[in-house]
């Protein structure tokens, strides 16, 4: 059973465990329109801002966390939320809510989701901001 058949089935099984792990994390960037249905269809779910403090005064997503990015104790701030919930992360631009997720991933979150472009896009798309 040594031959090619042998070798056959473990490339099978090897192709089967990366995939059930791959299904593990859940991760995407979305859309805002994918954003916003994603937050408004879930009850439970952490919306992270990881702007700074000026920015995030300026205007965010509803029901929006601050956590910026920049801060020296982010990794401790984001070890405070239950990693089970499903947290949807945006910025500006995209490019520190991209960090953050890869971020929130090393710490353990399962389910990960960014906002495409930002906050650029969210207001593009005449989604609601409050202040």
């Amino acid at each position: 059973m040594r031959g090619p058949y042998f070798a056959f089935l473990i490339g099978v099984l090897v192709v089967t465990s990366c995939k059930e792990k791959k299904e593990q994390s859940d991760t995407g960037v979305l859309s805002a329109e994918a954003f916003d249905d994603a937050i408004l269809s879930t009850s439970n779910e952490i919306i992270l801002d990881v702007r700074t403090p000026e920015e995030f005064s300026e205007g965010h997503i509803p029901n929006a966390m601050l956590i910026n990015l920049r801060d020296e104790d982010f990794k401790t701030q984001i070890r405070k939320i239950d990693k089970q919930l499903p947290i949807y992360v945006y910025c500006a631009s995209g490019v520190r809510s991209d960090k953050a997720a890869t971020i929130l991933k090393d710490e353990g979150f399962k389910q990960v989701y960014v906002l495409e472009n930002g906050l650029n896009d969210w207001r593009a798309s005449n989604k609601e901001i409050v202040r």
